[in-house]
């Protein structure tokens, strides 16, 4: 479990550990005396009337208060991105106090004092740091008055609060019983003066003394409390502090959700208040939430701008936090050697600028961990060992438990179990404490590993199954589906771990159901994201949301499909490659904030909120809701040493041990690159054996003669299972398994029958189908009218919009060709049915608002011919394309993403996407491919025939033609029997015999 740098600086440090020192020098100057003597060329500081100003580095700003006699006068200086100091003078220029906290450029610096005679004080405003960047500051007399008996109150939560403050600031976990009780004094005198300045002050610096004693949880009550007060007060940089802090901690206790939108709202006030230290301490926790969520690029692109920012500051502990968290996001990534490089830069940095920090301890745990992978156990534990002690002397010892674990880990490695579990208990005890949960659920999977390795298998499983507790509870907290995927993908390790688990005890104990155990626990693996998006699906859950928030939706995705256009267009005109990757990062935050504003509308979705959780199948609820006589579920679950095939029909449940991962999906891979290519048709028959031989030769006396249902998993959800070779009725004689099964993909049995619950009592469409094809993509196509093809004489009456959409259809032509089979596909797909029945949308009518209408919503079946955009890196993006110009030749937007996809009504029995590869997308552990099959179905579609690769286009065309002539024939198969049907009636033919031109195309969801 490796842990991210603390990204505030601490923020705590800025805004909540030690701002608090800003009361140091708010003893109160009694009894001053003198005349007064301003300079004559200060400013007035008027009660009420707020005087804001730019200051820069090295200029002071001299102000003049003029006080009666026994009056108790309260100035605060808001600091909106300047770090400023206080000085107060008297009136013969002698300096009585003076201020300067280390809460940065943000938050409040107050001055309060009681005068016993009239007179004018000299206030100095001044930007100590001569490097600083221009910043502005606010400064207001909040309170000018009699001295009241009250006040003395005031005072004493003063000299409460500054002497805790040093107390604090000493960072020695002893001192931290006596920091609460001055605390908490000068809270209640604080309330009982009727201070909500203070007050909130000393709820903030509760807050954060109770994140140092690892109490975050509590802490989050003052933080809320202190937030709420400075909202109320209208003081935005202690509001964005206080967000800043909710942020930091609740990212410490997995909360990423929560954490997420206080970063936002913290960033939006920062950078309206231009506060550089303030903004660059947030875009360092977005890095990290985005990275722990597995937006790997969007983690760096975060940190980028949080390293560039600190440079400028000239904040060299902060850039050295910055590279270790940057080596972190490479190491997640894969990347071991770059990250150590960042880890090493990081903790040199750390050392030069500021030796013994909790930084460097972190870096260290990084340092230990790489090593430990490396297996340099040595090395590892001598990382470990540096680390420790600093841990040890500090409060917030947040990297203490991962110190420990990492310790335990080298322990284990060495063979010495009982060091390695004194070690690991240690760890526990800690995380616990401090609320770490995602330490703690690293700590219970080591404890599970270590008591599996005794043979202590039913402690191991107890272990393991609190670790996926905790699991579970931090992914329900994720609203984004996107988001929540991402985390998912990076525990699948303690699934994999679980089922392996559960597999050993069944071998030992067959008769118990360990495998029925461990079957559910496979389900409960993957594409968990899919089945809460198909019980979602009807809920609307856009109503009652505030229009506001849906209009800054449509307004996101509008700015999506302009940002990948443009970027699309960099691609095909082989712009610089700086030029892309600046499109790319645009495009990149767009989405980010998209997907933000959805889990903000889930949210405040009253519809949402009344949504319970996908229960997961049990065995018993498979083979009575999924099942029938003639169909088996083959559930693969591939793991690293070993995986599982799981064959379920309505009677039993029978398991097979196969390889591991590494050798399945290297098998599948090679299958899969062999059949997509024509020209490799006997190596692509040997790869098919091979693969046969290793997932589907086990359990080939379970499948005869049945309807298979696949859950693959991995690289298996890539290759054509009809394909496959499997032996013949004849002994010598083998058969691609299409000729003996017919075949079904499903992401998981789980989200089959919550797709069945949703569409049970849904009234069938009207029509039967309709048909979009043949779309016209460039201004070379003979279907525009020869008016069209004078640019010079449009160009002018474009829109900036349609001049980008011009130039881009201009360039897409060479990488888009018309697809003349697609319109004979169409064509003969239409003659089976009658014009009132059907829907023909060819050629500048295969455009982006006939599909967007409410008007498909009548068909059974829906066809798209057409080209396939597939982004592996950025799901949402990928998508169909459609006619890119009108009939006139001007430009359209003609590229329908699948995040527009998921907006879509369609209750449609089938939707065929007959294009290329429209079957793949990104790949996320635990959820599968995140394409376009899962946007159809959230649109309402029961099942999705897709292809997996680069299809043949007048392959394609008869394929689909033999396919609608058994779809829409009198006998009315099943879709799935209709493919069937026509992939044999091809495969019999000499001309289209190979799989390369009937096997790409697969059909997912309900069978029947």
């Amino acid at each position: 479990m490796l842990l991210r740098q603390e990204n505030s600086a601490r923020t705590s440090a800025r805004s909540g550990f030690f701002s608090a020192i800003c009361f140091a020098a708010l003893i109160f100057a009694v009894n001053i005396a003198a005349q007064t003597n301003g300079s004559p060329d200060a400013q007035t500081l008027l009660p009420t009337i707020s005087a804001t100003r730019e200051i820069i580095g090295g200029q002071a700003h001299a102000y003049k208060i003029s006080s009666s006699a026994n009056q108790f006068v309260f100035v605060a200086v808001e600091q909106k991105g300047a770090d400023v100091s206080l000085a107060l003078f008297d009136f013969d220029n002698k300096k009585l106090l003076e201020i300067n906290s280390p809460n940065g450029a943000s938050g409040l610096e107050l001055l309060a004092f009681i005068a016993p005679r009239g007179g004018d004080y000299s206030l100095e405003i001044a930007a100590p740091n001569k490097s600083a960047p221009a910043g502005r500051y606010e400064a207001k007399i909040i309170e000018m008055r009699g001295a009241k008996a009250e006040d003395e109150r005031q005072i004493a939560a003063f000299e409460s609060t500054v002497e805790a403050n040093k107390l604090f600031a000493a960072s020695n976990p002893e001192n931290l019983p006596q920091v609460f009780e001055l605390y908490q004094k000068a809270l209640n005198d604080w309330q009982a003066s009727g201070n909500r300045i203070g007050e909130a002050a000393t709820l903030q610096y509760l807050g954060a003394a109770y994140v140092a004693a690892g109490e975050r949880r509590k802490a989050l009550g003052f933080f809320a409390e202190s937030l709420a007060l400075w909202q109320k007060l209208k003081i935005t940089s202690e509001t964005a502090n206080s967000h800043n802090l909710i942020c930091e901690t609740n990212y410490r206790l997995s909360r990423f959700q929560e954490a997420l939108n206080h970063a936002e709202a913290a960033l939006r006030i920062y950078r309206g208040n231009g506060d550089k230290i303030g903004e660059s301490a947030i875009l360092m926790l977005l890095g990290n939430l985005y990275a722990e969520l597995g937006e790997t690029a969007s983690a760096l692109d975060y940190y980028n701008q949080a390293a560039q920012n600190w440079r400028s500051i000239g904040n060299l502990h902060r850039v050295a936090a910055t590279l270790n968290n940057i080596g972190l996001t490479y190491r997640d990534a894969g990347d071991a050697q770059k990250a150590f490089e960042f880890y090493n830069q990081s903790l040199q940095t750390f050392r030069a600028d500021r030796p013994g920090t909790r930084g460097e301890a972190n870096v260290l745990n990084q340092l230990g961990f790489y090593f430990l992978e490396k297996g340099d156990l040595q090395n590892a534990l001598a990382h470990f060992n540096q680390g420790l002690p600093i841990w040890k002397r500090i409060t917030d010892a947040f990297g203490e438990p991962v110190t420990l674990l990492g310790i335990g880990q080298v322990y284990e490695k060495m063979g010495d179990a009982q060091q390695a579990v004194e070690n690991f208990n240690q760890s526990l005890a800690v995380a616990q404490k401090r609320g770490s949960r995602g330490v703690e659920a690293s700590v219970l999977f080591a404890q599970a590993r270590i008591e599996r390795r005794r043979e202590n298998l039913t402690a191991a499983k107890e272990k393991i199954e609190s670790a996926l507790e905790i699991i579970e509870a931090t992914r329900a907290g994720i609203l984004s589906e996107q988001f929540r995927a991402g985390y998912f993908a990076r525990t699948q390790k303690f699934y994999d771990f679980y089922i392996s688990l559960l597999m050993q005890m069944h071998q030992s104990a067959p008769a118990v159901g360990f495998n029925a155990l461990a079957l559910q626990a496979a389900e409960r693996a993957r594409a968990r994201s899919l089945a809460e998006l198909l019980a979602e699906a009807n809920a609307d859950i856009r109503h009652g949301v505030e229009p506001a928030l849906l209009e800054r939706e449509k307004d996101l995705q509008q700015k999506i499909n302009a940002a990948e256009q443009a970027r699309f267009q960099l691609i095909l005109q082989k712009r610089p490659a700086s030029q892309v990757e600046a499109a790319e990062i645009a495009l990149r935050r767009n989405l980010d904030e998209y997907k933000s504003i959805q889990a903000d509308i889930r949210s405040r979705s009253p519809r949402y909120a009344a949504l319970t959780q996908p229960q997961i199948l049990s065995l018993r609820e498979i083979q009575t809701q999924i099942l029938d006589a003639d169909t088996v579920l083959l559930e693969y679950a591939l793991g690293e040493e070993k995986s599982f095939l799981f064959v379920v029909s309505q009677k039993s449940i029978k398991s097979f041990v196969l390889p591991g991962r590494a050798e399945i999906e290297g098998a599948a891979r090679n299958f899969y690159e062999k059949i997509k290519t024509e020209s490799f048709v006997a190596e692509a028959e040997q790869s098919a054996k091979n693969l046969s031989r290793i997932i589907l030769e086990p359990a080939e006396a379970e499948l005869r003669s049945k309807r298979l249902l696949v859950a693959a998993d991995g690289a298996l959800q890539y290759i054509p299972f009809a394909a496959l070779k499997v032996q013949g009725s004849d002994e010598n004689n083998e058969q691609f398994l299409i000729e003996t099964n017919e075949i079904v993909m499903l992401p998981s049995a789980t989200t089959l029958a919550i797709l069945r619950r949703e569409t049970a009592n849904r009234k069938p469409p009207t029509k039967t189908i309709a048909v979009i094809a043949d779309p016209v993509f460039g201004l070379d196509d003979l279907r525009i009218k020869s008016t069209a093809s004078k640019p010079k004489e449009t160009n002018d009456k474009l829109t900036l919009w349609q001049k980008t959409v011009l130039q881009a259809t201009e360039n897409v032509r060479s990488a888009l060709p018309r697809l003349p089979g697609s319109r004979r596909e169409a064509i003969a797909i239409l003659a089976l049915t009658t014009p009132a029945e059907s829907k023909r949308a060819l050629d500048f009518e295969a455009n982006r608002a006939n599909i967007l209408s409410a008007d498909l919503s009548q068909y059974r079946y829906i066809h798209f011919a057409t080209h396939g955009l597939l982004d592996s890196r950025q799901p949402e993006l990928t998508g169909i394309v459609l006619s890119l110009v009108d009939a006139s030749g001007k430009p359209q937007d003609g590229f329908l993403r699948l995040h527009e996809i998921y907006n879509l009504k369609l209750p449609a029995e089938l939707i065929v996407l007959s294009a290329c590869e429209t079957a793949l997308g990104k790949e996320i552990k635990g959820e599968g491919i995140v394409g376009l099959t899962r946007g159809f179905m959230y649109a309402g579609a029961k099942r999705v025939a897709v292809s997996l690769w680069k299809v043949d286009d007048r392959a394609t065309s008869e394929l689909m033609r033999r396919f609608y002539q058994e779809l829409l024939s009198e006998r009315s198969p099943s879709p799935a029997s209709a493919l069937r049907a026509a992939q044999i009636s091809m495969l019999r033919e000499k001309r289209w015999q190979s799989p390369f031109y009937w096997s790409a195309f697969t059909l997912q969801g309900e069978w029947k």
